[in-house]
């Protein structure tokens, strides 16, 4: 009888553990799904959607004559410089797709923090999927004005394959990447208990992202010329373009001052004059 009494009692001590277990379960699945879905709506805008649109319009500027009206041809220095460090049919790491690394980040970060949301009692928020979402969306964005502005300017590449050669989208790609990764670890040694009383380690770690990040962007704009598939100037546009796309979204969606232009002033000076004056910080 005790025994009886004694597996019925433990029976349900396990069946109200194992309850207890798959309603956590089920609670952190709804946080997950919570943290995800607000970490998304706020990373979406309502200027989106004129951004998409004029994405989707470059199909009508590839159909009509504008672009073949703007040709941009390389200067002469850029012919010699490509022909001196180009080679025709040359293959370098750089050139591999564009998406693989920039998409790779994006995904494992994305399943790694959905992972530890679920199955650990890690505080992930919905900050840190908007962080993710947002850089994506810069990745995008830079995408979406590479090929805006590769359907407008036709540039014939040096290897004569055809005419997108101005600008790079490697090159605008991984600086948009790679500088949207340097602001997030900028803030983060700001931030983290390790760094944040220690200027000397926080230098050491800083540099350190700063040169693997840039020196990797830097890497893939090499390899565009050296495989025979930009000039010189697609390479240094598109790095500044990828790297200012990146800049101002991350700046925004976590509003912060732009760093550019922070006073302005305009003002009534002597003998009816207007003076204008803006400070411009870096």
């Amino acid at each position: 009888m005790k025994k009886t009494f004694f597996i019925i009692i433990l029976a349900a001590a396990l069946n109200n553990s194992n309850y207890c277990q798959v309603a956590q379960t089920e609670n952190k699945f709804v946080n997950t799904f919570n943290n995800l879905y607000s970490g998304l709506k706020e990373s979406v805008a309502w200027y989106d959607v004129p951004v998409a649109i004029s994405f989707f319009s470059r199909n009508a500027i590839n159909s009509s004559n504008i672009g073949d009206k703007i040709i941009l041809a390389p200067s002469s220095f850029e012919i010699k410089f490509a022909d001196e460090n180009g080679r025709d049919g040359n293959y370098t790491a750089g050139s591999l797709d564009k998406d693989i690394i920039p998409g790779a980040i994006f995904y494992s970060r994305l399943a790694s923090n959905i992972l530890l949301n679920v199955f650990t009692d890690t505080d992930i928020s919905k900050d840190s999927y908007k962080n993710i979402f947002v850089f994506r969306k810069s990745l995008i964005y830079t995408y979406i004005f590479t090929e805006y502005v590769k359907s407008i300017v036709k540039r014939t590449r040096p290897d004569g394959e055809d005419n997108r050669s101005f600008f790079s989208g490697h090159t605008s790609t991984t600086f948009a990447a790679a500088t949207y990764l340097w602001h997030e670890l900028d803030d983060f040694y700001d931030n983290w208990n390790v760094t944040q009383n220690n200027s000397t380690l926080k230098s050491v770690f800083k540099i350190s992202t700063l040169s693997a990040l840039y020196g990797w962007a830097g890497f893939v704009g090499y390899s565009r010329i050296k495989d025979d598939k930009h000039y010189l100037s697609d390479v240094i546009v598109g790095a500044a373009v990828g790297t200012l796309i990146s800049h101002f979204v991350y700046k925004i969606y976590n509003k912060e001052n732009l760093g550019l232009i922070n006073n302005f002033n305009l003002a009534a000076g002597q003998y009816n004059s207007i003076d204008l004056s803006f400070n411009i910080k870096f």
